[in-house]
């Protein structure tokens, strides 16, 4: 099949094909281009269809923990050693902060929407920085890296390898 190209379309009268000029007594709204609205809804659509391509390839929008969330997050693992002499689960410290949230009090998190894997994830990559520095031969020289450290170290000891 050969290709088809549209044909530019013709006027329809001779009024509207001729240029109006600034000493025409004619009507000048006879000389104005109307366009379809079919040719603003194709654009639309197309930009629109473009927008939600694009929506959909974007990936997930990642929080980050603050200092203040890891401190917090250490310190119900310390207290909990403390209290029963073993370290407590994730899963616990999500339900520490999760009840705590139920029952009106003000949550202690500055992280707004946490799931327990998220928790779970953090105290897991807490855990690792805290014996990968034990091994290192201690505490960062970055701001707060003593603070994690000393509550690490109550959380699991450096002797402890669990």
């Amino acid at each position: 099949m050969a290709p088809t190209t549209k044909k530019p379309r013709s006027p329809t009268s001779s009024r509207a094909a001729a240029p109006s000029s600034p000493n025409s007594s004619t009507n000048s709204n006879a000389d104005l281009v109307i366009l379809s609205s079919s040719d603003d809804d194709d654009r639309a659509a197309a930009a629109a269809a473009s927008t939600s391509r694009n929506r959909e390839r974007r990936g997930p929008v990642y929080q980050r923990w603050s200092f203040s969330d890891a401190v917090q997050i250490l310190t119900v693992l310390a207290a909990k050693r403390r209290q029963s002499g073993r370290v407590p689960s994730g899963s616990y410290v999500f339900r520490a902060f999760t009840q705590q949230q139920q029952h009106g009090d003000p949550p202690r998190l500055k992280r707004a929407k946490f799931t327990a894997h998220d928790v779970i994830k953090k105290v897991s990559y807490l855990k690792a920085s805290f014996f990968k520095a034990v091994e290192s031969g201690g505490p960062g020289d970055q701001n707060g890296d003593q603070i994690i450290y000393d509550l690490s170290r109550q959380v699991w000891g450096a002797d402890d390898q669990e």
